[in-house]
């Protein structure tokens, strides 16, 4: 009877389940065609996965040798191989999806990111570069509360380690979350002791650059904004960092000291170098890559794209190459436009045309690539008379960089000019403010305000964007000669003719300059500004800025 129950029982119940099959270990296509160093580390660790596919633990190993070797594709689908071999209650699971989240970032899918980043942070309170990590990404995104948030767990994680330590990266963030809420005096005072510690923190730099520009103390502004040129958010240290560093070949760390000499400017040395790897890997895209960006920063405009197209040649697959290559010949296009004939100016508009339609096929959630095609598209629009349809087209791949994340500095700005083509005045100005608010620093965004303020009749508006970009960059005659004619625009005649005075002073060696100011002068004495054009003024609020206008730099500076 009772073995009768059991055949019963295991009747009702079904068959036993059969194990799922092990992922296949993620390999890439181009591995020959890479630095031997690299290829033989990647086909070496590869090896020991295909023994055991089984293995979480393998599949990350094999996640870490791409992502040290920036093959960050790869990475992802390795470390997702590695997440789908355990459950989220797996004690290593935070561990690793952190790591997916931080290739997803560096392979340029923000939101997604963000996904996995807030799970490993809320396993991981007490790891500070996961919860620096996260409030980075979220400030990016534009939740400044939850930034902060993460920034203050970071620095309370920070005490309840085996031996406490105040990493300057927890409280940097802190500091951009402060300067974003508008306070200056609080965060200034914590990087002033951070650049005293760490002279060479460039984003500390930066930062204080920006809060000594809000003080009204210019000259100390600049100098920080000069050293924090380049900047970029650090981290805390990574606790995978000494193994990615063991990854990380020999070949990869060669390369990553050329483009820190790139960004450092020191191009003909790096192109020097770059020439010399190439010789050992002629046909290696990255080498290529990096060579034809060297050619096209030293001014050799065609020897970069000729070297760009060999890079596309040799990694058809590559976005970042085809969005490269297809931005220089748009410079191309713009710069030898007048001695062209039509037929390759036809061919160029077409290859570019085609590298856009390339690169949003092969990364259609990858916000960079809709952000190309929308500049490709609003590159081909008539200002004085756009086209509706490419115009919409050119939004439309816009709005869905944005959706996706893009975080590229111009999209805002770019949108806000779309939406002013076709008419749009209000969604113009809303983008036109966003783009200033992310771009604090920049006086060429409140240049761009100051010129939506007025096209949507807001005169006071204007002058106001102007002046903010005047305080950021007061000897910048460009911007100086913006703000004063801003203020003839409007009316305040005796502002603009001290400015002008003051200007005639700094910038005395500017034939331009003084043309302008005696320009200005004149219209103060007879009326009427001759040679000069307004900004567009169509109504709105005609108060006048005088009695509230801000304070500028007097003569005697």
């Amino acid at each position: 009877m009772i073995s009768l129950i059991a055949v019963a029982s295991v009747t009702l119940l079904g068959p036993t389940p059969l194990p799922q099959d092990p992922p296949t270990p993620v390999s890439v296509e181009d591995i020959d065609s890479m630095d031997p160093e690299i290829s033989a580390l990647v086909s070496n660790v590869l090896a020991l996965v295909q023994e055991d596919p089984s293995s979480g633990a393998a599949h990350f190993e094999l996640g870490l040798v791409y992502e040290a070797n920036t093959l960050y594709r790869a990475a992802v689908r390795s470390y997702t191989n590695a997440l789908g071999l355990v459950g989220d209650s797996h004690e290593r699971y935070p561990e690793w999806i952190y790591r997916r989240a931080v290739v997803l970032e560096a392979n340029g899918d923000p939101r997604a990111a963000l996904v996995d980043m807030r799970k490993a942070a809320d396993r991981l309170k007490n790891t500070p570069v996961i919860q620096v990590r996260l409030g980075t990404m979220l400030l990016a995104q534009g939740d400044v509360q939850g930034a902060e948030a993460a920034f203050m767990q970071a620095i309370a994680a920070e005490a309840k380690q085996p031996q406490p330590i105040a990493w300057p990266q927890s409280r940097v963030g802190l500091c951009q979350v402060r300067i974003v809420q508008e306070s200056w005096i609080e965060p200034s005072e914590v990087l002033e002791r951070i650049v005293a510690e760490a002279p060479g923190y460039r984003h500390a730099h930066y930062l204080l650059g920006l809060c000594y520009m809000e003080l009204g103390r210019e000259d100390d502004a600049k100098a920080h904004l000069q050293a924090g040129v380049n900047a970029w958010p650090e981290y805390p240290p990574d606790p995978h960092q000494p193994r990615l560093d063991v990854y990380s070949a020999g070949y990869h760390r060669g390369m990553m000291e050329i483009e820190n000499m790139l960004m450092g400017g020191q191009v003909a040395p790096a192109i020097a170098k770059l020439t010399r790897v190439l010789a050992a890997s002629p046909n290696n895209h990255a080498v290529l890559h990096l060579l034809g960006r060297a050619h096209l920063m030293a001014g050799n405009l065609d020897q970069g794209i000729e070297t760009l197209r060999e890079a596309e040649a040799a990694h058809p697959q590559s976005v970042d190459i085809k969005i490269e290559l297809g931005t220089a010949l748009m410079n191309k296009a713009v710069i030898s436009n007048a001695s062209m004939d039509v037929e390759t100016r036809q061919a160029i508009a077409n290859e570019i045309m085609t590298k856009a339609q390339d690169v949003v096929s092969i990364a259609p959630n990858l916000g960079r690539a809709h952000y190309f095609m929308g500049l490709v598209l609003y590159s081909t629009l008539d200002p004085a008379a756009p086209d509706p349809q490419t115009a919409n087209s050119a939004l439309q791949s816009l709005s869905a960089a944005l959706q996706l994340g893009c975080s590229e500095s111009q999209l805002l700005e770019r949108l806000a000019s779309l939406y002013a083509q076709t008419g749009r005045q209000g969604e113009m100005l809303r983008f036109a403010m966003a783009n200033a608010e992310r771009n604090m620093g920049n006086p060429n965004a409140f240049l761009f305000l100051a010129r939506a303020q007025f096209t949507a009749g807001n005169p006071t508006q204007g002058v106001s964007a102007a002046k903010r970009a005047f305080d950021l960059a007061p000897r910048e005659p460009q911007v100086a000669m913006f703000y004063v004619q801003t203020l003839v625009t409007t009316k305040n005649m005796d502002e603009a003719v001290r400015l002008a005075n003051w200007m005639s002073g700094v910038m005395a060696a500017n034939a331009e300059v003084l043309a302008f100011c005696q320009n200005v002068r004149e219209v103060a004495r007879t009326g009427s500004l001759s040679g000069q054009s307004p900004p567009k003024q169509d109504g709105g609020d005609q108060e006048s800025p005088k009695d509230s206008a801000p304070d500028a730099p007097r003569s005697s500076r």
